[in-house]
C-alpha cells in the first residue's frame, strides 16, 4: 500500500522535534512494508510558524528523510496568502510533482485540518485519491481559530472518506463544526523502542517532571504554586523540560515562591534526553488547561511512570486509578493535594503494569493495525507494497 501523509506541521531547522508523532507514524507504517511519503504544506500564515515560512523560497523542496520521500511546499505565495482559495493550485502542483517522482498513492492521510486536511480534500476532489483525516489540534477547542477558517475546516471534514480524532473532546468539537460527519477515535503511537522501561530511581529526593512548551495554556504557573504549597523546603524536586515566552516569568515565580532550589528548568532537550530524564523521574505532571491528546503522558506510561494530570480533554481518556491521578484544571489546592498523594501512595503503582497497559493501547503494532483497517474501509484493498 502506498500512503501519502500530509501533516499540517512538521520538523523545522529551529524545532526538529516538531510533529515528531507524524514521523513516528510514517516510520511505523513503513516498517511493516508499506510505501510512505510526505507532502508538507506551509504553516498557517497567521501563526508564528506560518509567518516564518514567508522568509523561505517559493516552490518545492524534495528530500529523502530517513527513507521517506518528502516534498515541502515552501510557502503559499503572496496572493494565495491573502486569498486562500488560490492555495489549491500550489497544493495540486505539489501533489502532481510527488506523483511524477514516486507514483500515485493509494490513500492520503492528512493530520489536522489546517492545512493538511484542507489540502487533502482538494487533492481527493481533483485527483480521485481516497482521503483520511486525523485531527490533533488544540486550537479547535481553545477558540484560537479565526472565523473565516471555520469554513475551510468544515470543507475538509465534509470531503473526507474517514474522519478521526485523538480524543473524545476533539471529536465532539469536530461534530459541532460539521454536523452529520462521523468521527472515530484513534490515539497516537508511543515510541516504545525509545521510551523504554526503567525501574523508578531511589529516593530521596522524589522527582517529578513536566514536559511542555512554556505558554499559558500549559498551566505551569499553577503547577509551581501547587508544588510550593505541597513541598516547599522538602526533599522533592520538579524538572521542567521545554522553552517558550513564559520561561523567564516562571523562573521568577519559582524564586518568589521559595522553591527555586527545588525546580530545574532544563529548556528544550532531544527526545533521547527526555527518555533519560523520565528514567530519573518518579512521576510526570501535566497541568494544561486544554490538551487534545497527551503524547508526553503516554511516553511517561511507556517508561513505567504514573502521571498527575489536569482534566484537560485528552488526559481524561488516558488516566485511570492504575496509572495516575486526575484533578480539575487551574485548581492550585486540588493539584497540590494530588501531588502530595502521589508521593505518599507511590508504592501502589505497578511500573511494569503501567507500561504493559500503555503498549496494549498505543504501541506501533496496535495503531498500525487500526490504520490498515481504516485504509481498507475507504477502498484500499491491496495491502501489498507497490
Amino acid at each position: 500500500m502506498h500512503i501519502l501523509l500530509i501533516p499540517s506541521w512538521y520538523s523545522t531547522p529551529d524545532n526538529p522535534i516538531r510533529g515528531s508523532f507524524f514521523r513516528e507514524q510514517a516510520l511505523a507504517l513503513q516498517k511493516v512494508g508499506h510505501r510512505v511519503g510526505l507532502l508538507i504544506p506551509p504553516g498557517r500564515v497567521r501563526t508564528f510558524h506560518g509567518l516564518k515560512e514567508i522568509q523561505r523560497q517559493e516552490g518545492f523542496s524534495q528530500s529523502d528523510e530517513g527513507g521517506l520521500p518528502t516534498l515541502r511546499v515552501g510557502w503559499w505565495g503572496w496572493l494565495p496568502s491573502i486569498i486562500p482559495p488560490l492555495r489549491k493550485t500550489p497544493i495540486l502542483n505539489a501533489f502532481d510533482t510527488y506523483v511524477h517522482q514516486n507514483g500515485k498513492p493509494d490513500v492520503l492521510h492528512a493530520h489536522s485540518t489546517l492545512y493538511g486536511g484542507w489540502a487533502a480534500a482538494h487533492i481527493r476532489a481533483a485527483r480521485g485519491v481516497p482521503a483520511v483525516l486525523t485531527e490533533h489540534s488544540s486550537t479547535l477547542v481553545r477558540g484560537l481559530t479565526f472565523p473565516d477558517q471555520i469554513g475551510r475546516i468544515r470543507f475538509a471534514l465534509k470531503n473526507m472518506d474517514r474522519v478521526l480524532a485523538v480524543s473524545p473532546v476533539l471529536a465532539d468539537r469536530l461534530q459541532k463544526i460539521a454536523p452529520g460527519v462521523s468521527v472515530d477515535l484513534i490515539g497516537n503511537i508511543v515510541d516504545a523502542e525509545l521510551f523504554t522501561f526503567a525501574p523508578p530511581p531511589p529516593m530521596p529526593p522524589f522527582a517529578f517532571a513536566l514536559i511542555a512548551n512554556l505558554n499559558p495554556n500549559k498551566g505551569v504557573d499553577v503547577m509551581l504554586r501547587a508544588f510550593a504549597g505541597a513541598f516547599r523546603s522538602q526533599q522533592v524536586i520538579v524538572r521542567i523540560v521545554g522553552d517558550g515566552a513564559e520561561r523567564q516569568k516562571l523562573e521568577g515565580l519559582a524564586g518568589e515562591l521559595g522553591i527555586r532550589e527545588q525546580v530545574e528548568f532544563l529548556g528544550r532537550i532531544p527526545r533521547e534526553a527526555v527518555r533519560d530524564l523520565l528514567h530519573r523521574t518518579h512521576a510526570l505532571i501535566s497541568s494544561s488547561y486544554i490538551e487534545t491528546f497527551g503524547l508526553t503522558i503516554i511516553e511517561a506510561f511507556a517508561s513505567g511512570r504514573p502521571v498527575v494530570a489536569t482534566r484537560s480533554g485528552g488526559a481524561d481518556a488516558l488516566i485511570d486509578e492504575n496509572n495516575g491521578l486526575l484533578v480539575p484544571a487551574g485548581d492550585v489546592d486540588t493539584l497540590s493535594a494530588a501531588l502530595r498523594t502521589m508521593t505518599e501512595t507511590y508504592a501502589r503503582y505497578d511500573a511494569e503494569a503501567i507500561r504493559a497497559d500503555c503498549l496494549s493501547r498505543y504501541s506501533e503494532a496496535v495503531i498500525v493495525r487500526q490504520l490498515e483497517a481504516i485504509y481498507e474501509s475507504v477502498g484500499v484493498t491491496d495491502p501489498a507494497t507497490k
